[in-house]
């Protein structure tokens, strides 16, 4: 009877410890964990479709665009901020608009010749920098001025015409634009370790391209091959700090609200998203105030980013 209690005393303590070691093993921190000198290839996908009204007609926009990258791990400090050097490897873009279309690939010699292909191609073999936190948080982007006005001086266009787009493309490209553009195509880790059916909230805030607030919610899914699936669901407002925009003697107002859905893959050994995509719903209004007078048009926007790497 004696050894039936030693064994089974035994039994206990081998299921208590496999107990600890199992719930261990089902969690992992996710931190970016790059390889310096290492050059990761990191392609963005987005498609959008836009709906809008202007005086009592309906107009339809559908815009894709397509930007490459390499990014090569220059430096990687003692606290783990890693410093990216990313170079424009391929530009493409389509856009239909009120019967104007223009077309833009870098790869193919017979692209549109407008000055916004032009514009575009200027971003090819061109190279910026970024910083960014272990929690994969976009810190700094530096570069994307001296870029911009690199390939304006080049295009040979009107003064005016020139000075008008380039302020645009600093608007939408510009150094806080970018970092805030690829911290919506990245995702923020948590701060302890997650498995499957974990869930963390992060907040971006928007204030260049498009001004909106985007809580969003992650859920790990699946784990598998040392590849960890997260989902993502985000509900999207109106930044109000920074909805309005002066344009010349008038000024613009976003009031939208929406919502995105999708996935994400990440390497569990390096933090580094393997692929996403993400769908996004976005419905609201444009205001424009200026000489008395206030025009009101409906804004309806759907669209799609993916995210492919290696």
């Amino acid at each position: 009877m004696k050894k039936f209690q030693i064994l089974g005393l035994m039994l206990v303590i081998l299921l208590i410890s496999s107990c600890g070691k199992g719930g261990s093993s089902d969690k992992v921190k996710l931190q970016l964990k790059l390889e310096k000198g290492k050059t990761y290839e990191y392609l963005v996908a987005m498609q959008q479709a836009i709906t809008t009204e202007f005086q009592g007609k309906e107009q339809k926009m559908q815009q894709s665009m397509q930007f490459g990258y390499n990014f090569k791990v220059e430096d990687i400090s003692t606290d783990s901020i890693t410093t990216l050097s990313c170079t424009y490897t391929s530009v493409k873009f389509d856009m239909d608009m009120v019967g104007n279309s223009s077309h833009y690939d870098s790869k193919d010699s017979g692209s549109s010749d407008d000055i916004m292909s032009k514009v575009m191609g200027g971003f090819v073999n061109k190279s910026f920098k970024m910083k960014i936190s272990p929690q994969m948080r976009v810190l700094e982007i530096s570069g994307m001025s001296e870029i911009i006005s690199s390939f304006f001086d080049s295009v040979d266009v009107p003064e005016f015409t020139k000075n008008t787009i380039k302020e645009q493309f600093s608007k939408q490209y510009g150094d806080e634009a970018i970092k805030e553009s690829f911290q919506t195509s990245f995702m923020m880790f948590p701060d302890k370790p997650v498995g499957v059916g974990d869930s963390w909230n992060e907040t971006i805030e928007l204030t260049k391209s498009f001004p909106i607030k985007i809580n969003i919610s992650y859920t790990v899914k699946e784990r598998k091959d040392g590849k960890m699936t997260i989902a993502l669901k985000s509900e999207i407002e109106t930044n109000k700090e920074t909805s309005k925009t002066d344009i010349g003697n008038a000024q613009m107002e976003y009031k939208m609200s929406g919502t995105q859905d999708g996935s994400i893959v990440v390497d569990e050994a390096t933090g580094w998203i393997v692929n996403s995509k993400i769908n996004q719903k976005i419905n609201g209004t444009m205001v424009i105030t200026g000489e008395g007078q206030t025009l009101e048009t409906p804004l309806n926007i759907d669209g799609t980013i993916t995210v492919e790497s290696k």
